[in-house]
């Protein structure tokens, strides 16, 4: 059975008379249509393909928008961050008969982005994410290029953007301990103390060891980590901005 979305895309076509025989072909659905002229008299089709709506995408990735159209010379495609109250445009001007555009995802949090479809002749939008997607921006570190975490106990510390300042502990072979390093008492930037080997308040004087644990309030909590992975045969360290309470300390 056609899925839905493309169903009705066929049925559009073969609703039209006698005339030029053809075929379209739509993610590996064949099909046999009859075609003439005035076909394009009920207006243009321009229709997303799923996956479209309830992902999870990660910036830096590259993400393929897909679509199925007729009777549509180009296409402006445009995402929002903000469940549709402002929009931006990725590409100005597309082929509709493309039928695909890779998109780098960029290095925001979002988990309300959707997109849309714009012919731009008339300028109108024909087609609009049916339920919005999760953008998490990460960060991708090759160990090699720190000489700092090459050994266990070796602590790294830098700041990027979405990120801000965050400290690395190479805990073990293949462990780490990601910081985000700002109070939970109060949310100030906390600085290097004792040599390394814990961080301060300069706030209101909490301190926390090198792993991030309260050594002496006013914070109760223990610094944040960021969620990570590593993979030890390419020595990659991947960061993700998704912050959570430390499993122990």
């Amino acid at each position: 059975m056609i899925p839905y979305n493309r169903r009705l895309f066929l049925e559009k076509l073969l609703r039209f008379g006698a005339g030029f025989t053809g075929l379209v072909l739509l993610n590996g659905c064949t099909a046999e249509y009859v075609y003439r002229q005035p076909i394009c008299e009920e207006g243009p089709v321009l229709k997303l393909l799923p996956p479209d709506t309830g992902l999870t995408l990660y910036g830096g990735d590259e993400h393929s928008i897909r679509w199925v159209a007729a009777c549509i010379d180009f296409v402006r495609i445009e995402f929002s961050r903000n469940n549709g109250i402002d929009w931006m445009a990725i590409a100005e001007k597309v082929q509709a008969a493309a039928g695909q555009f890779s998109w780098e995802v960029p290095q925001i949090s979002s988990e309300l982005t959707l997109f849309r479809l714009v012919e731009i002749s008339s300028n109108k939008v024909l087609d609009i994410s049916d339920a919005p997607m999760v953008l998490i921006p990460k960060l991708l570190l090759v160990l090699k290029n720190h000489p700092e975490l090459g050994k266990v106990g070796g602590t790294l510390t830098l700041d990027r953007p979405v990120f801000g300042m965050f400290s690395i502990v190479r805990t073990g072979e293949a462990t780490f301990k990601v910081l985000n390093l700002n109070c939970t008492h109060s949310g100030c930037p906390v600085d290097p103390d004792n040599n390394g080997e814990s961080w301060l308040c300069p706030c209101h004087g909490s301190q926390f060891s090198k792993l991030g644990c309260v050594l002496r309030g006013p914070a109760r909590r223990p610094l944040s980590v960021y969620d990570h992975k590593f993979d030890p045969n390419s020595g990659q360290l991947i960061v993700y901005n998704i912050l959570s309470e430390p499993s122990s300390c």
